[in-house]
This record gives C-alpha cells, sequence and structure tokens, in this order.
C-alpha cells in the first residue's frame, strides 16, 4: 500500500477504536523485501499510542522459512492476553530458533542475508515481469498485473468473463498443464460483495527462473484453450494464432 493509504487507514482504526474496541491486525511477513525505492511506513507508525494496530512480523520470509519464529508488538493491554493464549497454544516457542536468531541479528549476517534475498527476488520478479510480457501481451491488453515493489507476488486481472476461482475452467486447464495459481477470490471478504472473480496471485519466490518462465507460458496456453478465447468477440481475440500445449 502506499504511504497515504496506510496513514488514513491508521486514523480511521483510531478513531473508531474510541467507540467501538477494535484493534488492526498488521501482517507484515514480507516487510525488509523492498526492491524499488524507499519502505512505506506500516501502518503501526501511524498509532502513536500503541493502543489499536497490532504489527506481526516473522523471520520465515526474510531469513529462513524453517525456523518459523516471529514477533508481535501490542497494544499494553492485550501482552498477558495473548501470552497467556500462546501458551496454552504451542506450550512456548522454539529455544533454538530464537537462540540462532539472536546471534545472527547481533553478528549483522541477518541485514546480510535481507540484502542477499532482495537481489535473488528482484531478478526473479523481473524474470516474471518479462514473461507475462512476452506470453499474455498477444491478448492485446484484456490482462493486466502489478509491478510489485516488493513481497513476492505478483496480482494478475482477466477479462470479467474468465473464472479464476477453484471450479473455473482456468484453474482446471492450469492444473492439467502443472501449474498452479491462488485464485484472487481468496483475497476478498464473502460481504458485502460480490466477489471478483477474475484474478489471481502469482508467486515468484520459490521456483526458478527457467520454471517462472515456463510457468507463465503453459498458464497463457490454459487461458488460450478456455472459453473465453472462443467466446469473446473478434476485436478482443490476439492476433496470433491459438497456441496449445499439452502436458
Amino acid at each position: 500500500w502506499a504511504a497515504d493509504r496506510r496513514a488514513g487507514l491508521g486514523v480511521r482504526a483510531g478513531r473508531f477504536s474510541k467507540r467501538n474496541r477494535i484493534f488492526l491486525l498488521e501482517d507484515a511477513a514480507y516487510r525488509g523485501l523492498t526492491y524499488e525505492g524507499t519502505e512505506p511506513p506500516s501502518v503501526w507508525s501511524h498509532d502513536p499510542d500503541g493502543q489499536v494496530v497490532i504489527l506481526a512480523r516473522t523471520f520465515s520470509k526474510t531469513f529462513s522459512p524453517g525456523l518459523k519464529t516471529g514477533w508481535a508488538v501490542l497494544p499494553e493491554s492485550l501482552v498477558a492476553p495473548i501470552i497467556n493464549l500462546k501458551g496454552n497454544h504451542d506450550f512456548g516457542s522454539n529455544h533454538f530458533a530464537q537462540q540462532l536468531l539472536e546471534r545472527v541479528i547481533a553478528c549483522g549476517h541477518y541485514d546480510r542475508q535481507i540484502e542477499r534475498l532482495k537481489g535473488i527476488y528482484r531478478r526473479k520478479r523481473d524474470v516474471m515481469l518479462g514473461a507475462l510480457e512476452e506470453h499474455f501481451g498477444r491478448f492485446e491488453g484484456a490482462v493486466s498485473w502489478t509491478r510489485p515493489k516488493g513481497g513476492l507476488y505478483v496480482w494478475l486481472t482477466l477479462p470479467e468473463g474468465v473464472d479464476t476461482g477453484p471450479d473455473g475452467a482456468l484453474f482446471t486447464r492450469s492444473l492439467e498443464r502443472g501449474v498452479l495459481y491462488v485464485p484472487g477470490c481468496y483475497a476478498f471478504a464473502a460481504e458485502p460483495g460480490p466477489v471478483p472473480r477474475h484474478h489471481a496471485r502469482l508467486t515468484f519466490g520459490v521456483t526458478a527462473e527457467a520454471g517462472l518462465v515456463e510457468g507463465i507460458r503453459r498458464l497463457a496456453a490454459a487461458l488460450a484453450d478456455s472459453q473465453w478465447e472462443r467466446s469473446a468477440p473478434a476485436a478482443r481475440r490476439p492476433a496470433a494464432k491459438r497456441a496449445v500445449v499439452s502436458g
């Protein structure tokens, strides 16, 4: 989110909380993985009294997925009940992971690892964006996508007639080609509705660069083979012949 949207959200949450006790949870799992410009201030930074926003962070994205260790900054009134709830849930955090993280932070290796990951993920983001330009450009503006300045995801927007949901034809055809994406409908609340069903979330985090290019090519082929392609008006169809990829 842009800095002005974050600031506005924090202000509104604080105003509403004065009448009805509510909290705003800021899940900042990918904070630190910024590839362009300056990282925007957190929503938590716009809660000067520390009474509304809960800031949740993790080391699993910026250091090592296997550690599954994180931390949070809470309003003072929530500290004791959250500690009790967590203790009843998992009987305490992993001591080895905490000791390891304390050492890598103290010696500066944590910061060096973040810089290393930023270089890797920036390159993979650019590879995915290049593949989207190459393979989805033939749909002549009917498909668009974001250029993320951080994190591990690209948000894909397809024509409204394409159902990207788990029961949609595109999802089925993508699986047949060995490609998996997260249906965009999972990113929206069920109410007030209706939920958009023509978006998809793509990740460049784990897959190797060659796999990203091949995956985008297969996804474009799945779209070209969809009912939308056959039923779309001629003006919206790609000029090139439809490519069907099997397997």
